[in-house]
């Protein structure tokens, strides 16, 4: 009897379910709905499960048939708990609501956003489903509300456009026939690939491909192969193909190789076409360029990655060599005798910047006899790394010894979050007879993706790609003739002694017309570059202070807290200051015993808001002096995500430092100073410009 009266309770609840619910705040349901129909479609874009569009119209409509089934059940089940707990809401509108703010955040929450983050988000989804149903109702209910709300919605939405779209460029400044590093070079090219012909995704590398190659083994280093990402590509680690697109001059004769490889985007959305433009370009200065196609051991949503994820790329990019060794001894191949074994260079990009690194000092991560003897008579010229990562492989990193070393980096980066390639610089090091030089290159809101021409536009995939700003990005084509200059003048210094557009190396701020308009800050270091002063935070620094409000020698740390490789001399100033040291006639010999050209400060500003002058002096015994005024580049602070709204706990809080020391050369020219060196010279570093911060790293000549 007491279980029957129950049961017609719980009958009486159930019937009463929607009893709350009115035909506006279906509306509100509704609108629930159709959000949560856009969050399932953008998140299935973030995590395909194959290239086509075949494919990606199934994730949407996978997406989107879960979703309408989840919401259906949700409504029904979360509706009927809230009636038996007499609950005076509208339940089904109550229910639609919170089921769309659970499943934004289970979504963020998996594609790791940070716990924090997605709770926030998700209980903010709750809230605009409510606001834009109420805006519905209103808008259906007054035919006046409908023309405020219409020209509201107009109004928003152009402010929207407004802020998310990059900032335009400034390509078009640049003059006809105006020569300049990203300026095409004498050199017809053409263009062809060689790879397995078999290739299930990519014409370029089955049927369209034009030199064959046989499949190497790489089962030593992969147990993580799954039977998913084998039906994928059509191949298992026993079998992984060569392939790679190819530019080159159509001239007869022999050329330096560049081997460039991409980083770890999503499998599904190929990476390798994307540094045409970097191939095209450097061809036609006489350089062959290989887009190195390592795409089946990049990530996926659904079937992970391949372990040992680092060693595996750039084993890949060795074996590519091996093979090109061959093709130029094959009379039927068209490398035969075009490659210049003696001038071999890689480039990377992410992580294909650290494998390009670990693939030039690859004796102190591969013990394999046979690759080391295949690739014993290859000399190893320069490494270019762009946004490069910085991770441990077996308690090692890569060190560069007469290799010549060059990164580039971009402050919204929110990828590569923090100038890791910087450490890379410091762990690089030049004979000084090498006639090599390596170059650290920060580019104010350049982004990681767009070095990249099939990337997108987004550093980080759906659904977390959704919150990053946008707005304050470089033009990406701007971004990329960034790339193509510097990739010009670095390789043509490096393979031809050409040093038509080192200045670019040297100082960005000295170029014309034709560089974009933005803030560049850069260090550069030739192999007769010599140390004069450096700082140790266990010894006091030497020279004198002057008017400083505080001084110490200190160890940066970097965006994410990571130590900055040397000690600095930071100095604080509130009006003016100076620094002094005494230099003798050996101070102003560079590394090669010669005279040297240029005393070179190593500095970074620490104060944001602040831009630091300088004024550099040199003083004779006998009192005749020299000056040189310059300034420090300002602080370069940045917002990932809209308006920096989420930096502090988007991402667990990886984007909570706005800025990072980066550290520039200033370069004095001494040549006017020839004349009063004899016996000791007071340097003196005047600081002033209001109140003031600065890092100096050390100071040295070249």
């Amino acid at each position: 009897m007491i279980f029957k009266k129950i049961l017609n309770t719980l009958v009486t609840r159930i019937k009463k379910t929607t009893h709350r619910d009115s035909k506006p705040s279906m509306i509100v349901v509704l609108v629930a709905f159709i959000i949560s129909s856009i969050i399932s479609t953008i998140t299935a874009i973030g995590i395909p499960t194959g290239p086509s569009f075949k494919n990606r119209a199934y994730d949407i409509l996978l997406a989107t048939g879960l979703n309408s089934i989840g919401f259906i059940l949700f409504l029904f089940i979360f509706s009927i708990i809230l009636s038996l707990l007499f609950i005076p809401l509208p339940r089904l509108l109550t229910s639609s609501v919170i089921y769309t703010g659970i499943l934004h955040g289970a979504v963020l929450h998996y594609a790791k956003a940070g716990m924090n983050f997605s709770i926030f988000i998700g209980i903010m989804t709750t809230v605009f489903s409510v606001m834009i149903g109420l805006v519905m109702i209103l808008f259906f209910s007054h035919r006046i509300s409908r023309w405020i709300l219409t020209s509201l919605a107009a109004i928003l939405v152009i402010i929207f456009i407004v802020i998310s779209l990059p900032n335009s460029g400034t390509i078009d400044v640049i003059g006809d026939g105006e020569q300049h590093p990203a300026s095409p070079g004498s050199y017809d090219t053409i263009f062809f690939t060689y790879g397995s012909g078999t290739d299930l995704h990519r014409k370029e590398y089955a049927t369209d491909v034009t030199e064959t190659t046989p499949p190497v083994d790489a089962s030593h280093f992969i147990t993580r192969w799954s039977d998913k990402r084998e039906k994928f590509w059509g191949f298992n680690p026993e079998s992984f193909p060569i392939n790679g697109r190819v530019w080159m001059p159509k001239e007869d004769g022999t050329f330096p190789i560049i081997l460039m490889v991409h980083g770890n985007h999503t499998m599904e959305y190929f990476s390798t076409d994307g540094y045409d433009y970097l191939g095209e370009l450097l061809a036609s200065h006489g350089y062959i360029f290989i887009s190195v196609d390592e795409d089946y051991v990049n990530y996926s949503n659904h079937v992970g990655q391949p372990n040992d994820n680092y060693q595996l790329r750039t084993w890949l990019l060795l074996k590519h060599l091996v093979q090109l060794k061959e093709f130029n001894y094959d009379s039927d191949s068209r490398f035969y005798k075009k490659i210049d074994f003696h001038n071999v260079a890689f480039a990377g990009h992410s992580r294909g910047g650290q494998a390009a690194s670990m693939a030039a000092n690859y004796e102190r991560f591969f013990d394999d006899p046979i690759l080391l003897t295949q690739l014993k008579d290859i000399q190893i010229k320069a490494v270019a790394a762009i946004s490069p990562t910085e991770k441990l492989v077996d308690d090692k990193r890569a060190t560069l010894d007469d290799i010549a070393y060059m990164v580039l980096h971009g402050s919204k980066d929110s990828d590569v979050y923090d100038f890791r390639g910087n450490k890379q610089f410091h762990r690089t090091h030049l004979d000084e007879d090498s006639n090599l030089n390596k170059s650290a290159v920060y580019i104010e809101n350049a982004n990681h993706v767009h070095f990249n021409t099939s990337w997108g536009t987004n550093d980080l995939s759906f659904p977390r790609g959704v919150f990053l700003d946008r707005s304050s990005l470089i033009d990406k084509h701007d971004q990329q003739l960034i790339a193509k200059a510097y990739f010009t003048a670095f390789f043509k210094k490096v393979f031809n002694g050409d040093a038509t557009y080192e200045a670019l190396l040297q100082n960005p701020n000295s170029q014309g017309d034709w560089l974009p308009d933005v803030n560049i800050v850069s260090q550069y270091r030739p192999s007769t570059y010599k140390t004069i002063e450096k700082f140790n935070r266990f010894k006091e620094p030497t020279g004198h202070f002057n008017s400083f409000h505080e001084y110490e020698v200190t160890t940066p740390k970097g965006r994410t807290g990571n130590n900055h490789p040397q000690d600095v001399l930071e100095l604080s100033w509130e009006n003016e200051a100076s620094y002094s040291l005494k230099l003798s006639d050996r101070d102003f010999k560079n590394a090669q015993d010669e005279d040297a050209e240029n005393i070179v400060l190593t500095v970074a500003n620490t104060l944001p808001g602040s831009q630091p002058n300088i004024k550099v002096s040199f003083e004779s015994e006998a009192g005749d002096q020299f000056t040189f005024e310059s300034s420090i580049s300002d602080v370069i602070e940045i917002d990932n995500t809209t308006f920096g709204l989420f930096d502090s706990f988007f991402r667990d809080g990886k984007y909570e430092e706005s800025w990072e020391p980066i550290f520039q050369t200033i370069e004095v020219p001494i040549g006017h100073v020839e004349n009063i060196i004899g016996g000791s010279i007071d340097l003196t570093i005047h600081f002033y410009g209001n109140e003031g911060k600065v890092m100096l790293e050390e100071i040295g000549v070249y």
